[in-house]
């Protein structure tokens, strides 16, 4: 009798625990389709770039330095320029307190500055005291003498010195004398008069355009990000949710093994 009542009760258990996990694994899968929005673009987490003046470039006078600092753990960041070859490191203007993706981040003045090569120093400074750099190196200062132009003009084509020298003993062919073609008298042929154009009314250019922008876009039948998004998303929540439906049967199942066993050794033992 207490054996049955026993089973009665375990298996009324392993019921209400097996209906816990069919739920728990629906909301698992289901809650993170609900979620699911439109594409946003992903922003870089951490960045020390100059994009401009690049490596190499002359620049004169008032220099805007634009590019890119930062990091989860912003702090500051801050610009320098040496003379190269050089660490003589001199500070620019003032440090920056805000993050920047691809913008403006400081004014470099040249107009005091002799001409030659300098490297100029990005330093993103993070709240624990460290900090990640990035440089743009050998920018040339020409304010007293500027870069001169490059000629865009094509030179002329010399055909007499591209061409071989002779060689003696080989006899150049003659080329044959030109045909000279024959006067033919031509009879007179009056000249047709030309038809008069039609004209475009204002209607009919107003028809046109009309016409024109009633044409559907040929980017309309491209395939949305946010639908590939969605499907990536779908993957994934559906493998983890069958992932965690599958740990907790197996749970179950370790569960009703060691009940069996519990049971053998109970009918082993008692008297």
């Amino acid at each position: 009798m207490a054996h049955s009542l026993f089973f009665q009760r375990s298996a009324r258990l392993a019921g209400w625990l097996f209906l816990v996990v069919t739920i728990v694994a629906v909301l698992a899968v289901a809650a993170p389709v609900g979620a699911v929005g439109p594409a946003r673009p992903l922003l870089q987490d951490s960045a020390a770039v100059i994009t401009s003046p690049q490596s190499g470039q002359s620049v004169r006078g008032s220099v805007q330095v634009t590019g890119s600092a930062l990091h989860p753990a912003f702090d500051r960041y801050e610009l320098w320029y040496t003379v190269e070859p050089g660490e003589n490191w001199q500070f620019i203007g003032q440090a920056g307190t805000s993050q920047v993706n691809n913008g403006f981040l400081g004014t470099w003045e040249t107009g005091g500055l002799p001409d030659g090569n300098y490297s100029l120093r990005l330093r993103v400074v993070r709240q624990d005291g460290n900090y990640d750099e990035g440089f743009a190196r050998n920018v040339v200062v020409a304010n007293t003498t500027p870069p001169t132009p490059t000629p865009t003009d094509t030179p002329a084509f010399d055909v007499e010195a591209t061409l071989p020298p002779p060689i003696e003993g080989v006899v150049t062919p003659t080329p044959p004398p030109t045909a000279t073609p024959a006067a033919v008298e031509q009879p007179d042929i009056p000249t047709p008069t030309p038809r008069p154009s039609p004209t475009v009314t204002p209607e009919a250019q107003t028809a046109a355009v009309d016409s024109s922008s009633d044409t559907p876009s040929a980017s309309t039948g491209s395939p949305s990000l946010s639908d590939a998004v969605e499907t990536s998303t779908l993957r994934s929540s559906f493998v983890r949710g069958a992932s965690f439906a599958g740990a907790i049967f197996l749970a179950v199942g370790a569960f009703f093994g060691v009940r069996r066993l519990l049971t053998w050794l109970w009918y082993l033992i008692a008297p």
